[in-house]
């Protein structure tokens, strides 16, 4: 639904000139324009997470986010078979390989007592996905990842305020995946975002979505890029 409040929003917008501000320079143009940092900054704190990083689906999210927790060509990363396809194409995109894993009959969220039959030395990382706003099982799964040394990455596409044992989900794991298409309780018609509390990975997932470009004001160390999956490397210490 559109209303006066949307459509004074948009205009305010459309009369700046600027539709979005990113630009390739360091200084605040890198982060994007004044109503995408103010609506990062407004979602990331109603998450209860310290950093928001918006893109322009959730897919590209899910793209950086595997990056930004580490993820390398050719490490595992185990999804749910039962979820979009972004979920599982994230890892493809940066060459490593989605196994799935079997979910739970009753939720349709990763069954955490299946993960152990797809684990591997070559497994990096679980994404959980919390579907028909559904909270998947996250003790257990964080439980599993911890004990194997794994990273998690939730996605939490079709649960905006979901909750788990009174915390958000997308603030469980490692970082959360959110997504505001036109059909998403909350939509920009298009567009994503990452949450986190770990600000290495908040400012990995900032130099994805500018295609790898680095900006020294980041306060980071060893901070490690591979851009595209393709064995490209940036580093500073």
């Amino acid at each position: 639904m559109i209303g006066d409040e949307e459509k004074k929003q948009i205009m305010e917008v459309l009369d700046s000139g600027n539709l979005s501000t990113f630009r390739a320079s360091p200084g605040e143009h890198f982060l994007g324009g004044k109503k995408i940092r103010e609506f990062e900054e407004k979602f990331s704190k109603k998450i209860g997470a310290k950093y928001g990083v918006t893109f322009n689906s959730a897919s590209s999210a899910l793209h950086a986010g595997v990056v930004a927790i580490g993820v390398n060509p050719g490490d595992e990363v185990i999804v749910p078979p039962y979820t979009f396809t972004s979920t599982a194409t994230s890892a493809l995109m940066h060459n490593a390989i989605p196994v799935f894993s079997d979910v739970k009959k009753d939720i349709y969220c990763l069954d955490p007592k299946k993960l152990e039959k797809t684990l591997s030395p070559l497994t990096k990382a679980i994404v959980p996905v919390h579907l028909f706003g559904h909270a998947c099982d996250m003790d257990e799964i964080m439980a599993f990842a911890q004990k194997h040394n794994l990273r998690v990455m939730e996605d939490c596409a079709q649960a905006p305020g979901g909750l788990y044992k009174n915390k958000n989900v997308g603030t469980i794991g490692d970082c959360g995946i959110f997504s505001f298409q036109e059909t998403k309780n909350i939509m920009t018609a298009e567009g994503g975002m990452l949450v986190t509390n770990d600000e290495e990975i908040a400012n990995v997932a900032r130099m994805v979505r500018n295609h790898g470009e680095m900006v020294p004001k980041f306060k980071t160390k060893n901070l490690h890029i591979r851009v595209f999956g393709l064995g490209i490397q940036n580093d500073r210490a």
